[in-house]
């Protein structure tokens, strides 16, 4: 079915897969240990990074000569699949109708295997190329992003550009939406339901501020960004209460409030404290935990990555290309706001797929792929 060239892309995205590098619990080492030795033969300069416990980033070089730097990053750990009902092994790939399945095929091994393969393209033909390319694969992007946090921290790298390795369709993705999760405890006074007036019923200032959540989300959703569209706020699980019988002296409230570039956290917290205080509900609140935070981003449009990434994706995969946002958070936001490099998030499969059972990407974007990030580097480190 596959070409020489094919056929040997197909084995190694076969083998990455195989690699039961799930997150939790952290097992990223089964790709450390596994690819340093090819990367070597590919000519890569490669060094690890530990962040923590024994779990590492992994970045392998390519230089060839003075001149600009590219980053392809992309995370070597996956979802873990573990409670999932899968057709398959989730970790013995099988290709059905040019399909692969398994898990980590759209998120994001499709791209791990299409930049390394790129990379060893791009070493094997040098010609006409000036700078360096860089590859990360990262540590814990499941889990928040804390390997490619750590890259930024520690100023691992430098890059004029960075390539994001993520599910997008090989569309070309400069921005991207940040999160907010958080989950508040709302207290009351329990009693007997027969005697309800002896309580105080904490559904009730929880309920209040559910109502209050979907007036402010109206007011939310109109303000928008071009790429990612509009903010929101949506309450996502509620519990309260443990005993039919009984008035509740405890409801607790998750809701889910999604940044576009231009809000911050500390926007965010002002806001929930003037939506608590203008409901008359900060007196019943017991606490407020934050789960998840991460940052909304956007790349200018004009910067050199985003024109060859634009310019690649056009040549090699859709000529009506345009640019576009990715509805989740991802590692971009760290390099963007804390590394300061210009980034863009572009990869094979549909984020659709991402975590779910019976995961897959089409084979033809992985080939795809493989070409973007080829050109897209001859274009940044060319200057083409």
């Amino acid at each position: 079915m596959y070409g020489l060239e094919q056929g040997g892309l197909v084995n190694w995205f076969f083998s990455l897969l195989k690699i039961p590098s799930v997150n939790p619990p952290g097992r990223e080492r089964l790709m450390t240990d596994f690819l340093p030795t090819v990367l070597t033969g590919w000519g890569g300069a490669v060094r690890a990074q530990e962040v923590r416990d024994g779990r590492c980033n992994l970045l392998a070089e390519w230089n060839f000569g003075p001149g600009p730097v590219l980053m392809f990053n992309t995370h070597l750990d996956v979802n873990n699949p573990e409670g999932q009902k899968w057709e398959t092994d989730p970790f013995s790939p099988a290709e059905r109708d040019g399909r692969i399945y398994a898990r980590g095929a759209a998120d994001a091994k499709g791209s791990l295997a299409a930049m390394t393969w790129a990379c060893r393209r791009l070493a094997a033909n040098p010609e006409g190329l000036h700078g360096k390319i860089v590859f990360a694969g990262v540590m814990g992007e499941e889990s928040g992003g804390e390997g490619t946090l750590s890259l930024v921290r520690q100023g691992s790298v430098h890059a004029d550009g960075a390539v994001v390795g993520e599910p997008t369709g090989l569309e070309v993705a400069v921005a991207n939406k940040g999160t907010f999760i958080r989950r508040i405890v709302f207290k009351g006074r329990s009693a007997h339901s027969g005697e309800a007036h002896l309580g105080e019923n904490a559904v009730i200032p929880a309920a209040g501020f559910v109502l209050a959540a979907e007036r402010a989300n109206a007011v939310l959703r109109q303000k928008s960004n071009r790429y990612v569209g509009s903010a929101s706020l949506t309450v996502t699980l509620i519990n309260g209460g443990n005993l039919q019988n009984t008035v509740p002296d405890r409801c607790s409230v998750t809701f889910d409030r999604r940044l576009i570039p231009g809000e911050t956290h500390d926007s965010a917290r002002e806001e929930l404290q003037s939506l608590l205080g203008q409901e008359g509900l900060s007196r019943h609140v017991e606490s407020l935990e934050e789960l998840v935070a991460s940052f909304p981003c956007e790349s200018p449009a004009e910067s050199a990555v985003v024109t060859a990434s634009l310019g690649a994706a056009r040549e090699a995969w859709n000529p009506d290309a345009r640019l576009r946002g990715f509805s989740a958070g991802s590692d971009m936001s760290k390099l963007v706001l804390l590394g300061k490099i210009p980034s863009v998030i572009l990869g094979p499969g549909k984020l659709a797929q991402a975590h779910i059972p019976d995961e897959f990407v089409e084979m033809r974007e992985v080939e795809a792929a493989v070409k973007v990030y080829e050109l897209l580097a001859r274009r940044f480190l060319t200057g083409k």
